[in-house]
């Protein structure tokens, strides 16, 4: 947007018009709740000692790169413990985390949930918990 600077004598009879233009650079950072809330994990596969466990989630395009932790608590537990990592690959448009968590990790009655690290443009947050029946 140019900015008109005025000049002239002191009863501005004779004014001299001048424009120019000014340039400012700002990052625009996202709201961790605004990711939370657009971030959508699924868990896939028969829960227990003897199966693995596939996890997808969909999250915002500007997390891609994002170091992504799963943790899951035992029932009456008083602790979460981690049971995978991997990295939100994809697009502007949205992010995409696929991994396969070993054998017995998760378990029947408990909560699950995934932390997402910061990146340039977001915090970090922890999406919703996922209560396993």
């Amino acid at each position: 947007m140019p900015i008109v600077l005025k000049y002239g004598d002191i009863t501005n009879t004779n004014p001299v018009v001048d424009t120019r233009n000014a340039v400012g650079y700002f990052t625009v950072a996202a709201n961790p709740t605004n990711s939370r809330n657009t971030t959508f994990v699924d868990l896939s596969g028969k829960k227990g000692s003897k199966t693995r466990i596939e996890v997808e989630a969909e999250v915002p395009g500007y997390q891609s790169g994002a170091k992504v932790t799963a943790y899951f608590k035992v029932k009456d537990a008083k602790k979460y413990t981690a049971v995978g990592t991997s990295k939100v690959t994809g697009s502007t448009g949205h992010g995409r985390v696929d991994f396969k968590l070993g054998k017995g990790k998760i378990r029947k009655a408990g909560t699950f949930f995934l932390r997402f690290g910061a990146v340039p443009y977001s915090a970090g947050y922890d999406a919703r918990t996922k209560t396993i029946k």
